[in-house]
């Protein structure tokens, strides 16, 4: 995947962007925004799936990981074929839900102790095109209040 800015990417044949706010209300508990997809080349989409997640990165003897809680998810089925030069816009309503006190410090008693870093969040979007194993994703980091 070669990513062009921080919210679009291209692979293959479809460009990827992901239309979020940059903040989000935890009190909402909802997140609405859309895909856009730009064909190059005649593509089949199957799949879009959009996440929203929590992120740590934690340290570990000079080696950076990602620990994710996935807070809420969303699939769009569309089974179109896109022309070359088409852009479609996916609309979304992604429902999403903070974790409980208790699952927040299980999780954080986990990267506990190695270096971790305040969390920090993501909406991801992976576009499954059929007859590809590289299939196009993108994340957008946004900010939680």
């Amino acid at each position: 995947m070669k990513t062009i800015t921080q919210n679009q990417a291209i692979v293959n044949s479809v460009n990827v962007d992901l239309l979020v706010p940059a903040r989000i209300n935890k009190s909402e508990g909802e997140v609405r925004g859309s895909v856009v997809l730009t064909s190059r080349n005649e593509s089949v989409i199957d799949e879009i799936n959009i996440k929203l997640v929590e992120a740590y990165v934690r340290n570990l003897g000079g080696f950076s990981h990602e620990e994710e809680l996935h807070l809420g998810e969303v699939h769009i089925l569309p089974q179109i074929q896109m022309r070359a030069g088409e852009t479609r816009a996916f609309p979304f309503r992604l429902t999403f839900e903070i974790l409980h006190a208790s699952e927040r410090i299980e999780f954080a008693l986990k990267v506990a102790g190695e270096n971790s870093e305040k969390p920090h969040f993501f909406i991801e979007a992976d576009v499954d095109l059929k007859g590809t194993g590289a299939d196009p994703s993108v994340k957008k980091d946004i900010r939680m209040e």
